[in-house]
């Protein structure tokens, strides 16, 4: 899994990236392209809420968010239903769904490297580059913003086999329901972005408050859950 250093947007001027590989004469030779920072935001240290997809997401009616300029951070096919500000895609199928819709050409899209090249001028890069699933790199951007407290909803895990806990399974870009959807990597992802970001107050928000949470998030500090109502009594949404 690729590690990633505590950096933040309104110091990053942006970063090199492998464009192209041939190989030639018996060996690779590798051209390198400089991606500049491409996008501004004057948000650091206020609140944020990154978007996932997991079904217990449901049960929030996202339009309460448009009653508090809360930034918003979502993954993949939330485009769908809820226009955030920053959207993460990643995987070819969603990737080539969102950019044939026309919606990055009026909103902020990040991608890795590979869609960056493929649909130039289309997405915004993801700083570090790392390739980890939308859920987690949603997360490590509103940290790169600078947001002192982030909420994570629809981060529920997977703790039942032969389920895919995504609002979104059976559809373009993604498994079955039944598909066996583990979630160790990602647990892992977001483990780096807590302990990479330790100042920054975690919050997993879920219909209960309580429920199921991978073992390896338990012993983090900076991380605590609250369930839909509190989450809306918090943020006076």
């Amino acid at each position: 899994m690729q590690n990633i250093k505590k950096i933040y947007r309104n110091t990053y001027a942006g970063e090199e990236i492998l464009a192209q590989a041939v190989f030639r004469n018996g060996q690779w030779e590798y051209e390198s392209e400089f991606v500049p920072k491409s996008i501004s935001n004057n948000q650091f240290g206020k609140q944020a809420i990154v978007i996932g997809n997991g079904t217990d997401r449901a049960g929030f009616d996202l339009a309460h968010l448009k009653k508090k300029k809360l930034q918003t951070y979502g993954c993949n096919a939330l485009y769908r239903d809820f226009a955030p500000d920053f959207l993460v895609a990643v995987g070819s199928g969603i990737v080539d769904e969102i950019q044939q819709s026309g919606y990055c050409d009026t909103h902020v899209v990040l991608a890795n490297t590979t869609e960056i090249l493929k649909y130039p001028g289309k997405f915004h890069l993801i700083p570090q580059d790392p390739n980890w699933n939308a859920g987690a790199l949603a997360a490590y951007l509103a940290c790169f913003d600078g947001h002192a407290q982030i909420y994570l909803v629809g981060f529920d895990g997977n703790d039942t086999p032969m389920f895919n806990n995504n609002v979104y399974a059976g559809t373009n870009g993604y498994d079955d329901i039944r598909f066996d959807q583990k979630d160790l990597f990602w647990s892992l992802a977001m483990v780096q972005v807590f302990k990479t970001y330790p100042l920054v107050d975690f919050v997993l928000v879920n219909s209960s408050g309580k429920g199921y949470m991978p073992d390896v998030w338990k012993p983090i500090t900076n991380l605590r859950r609250i369930s839909f109502r509190n989450f809306v009594l918090e943020c006076d949404l």
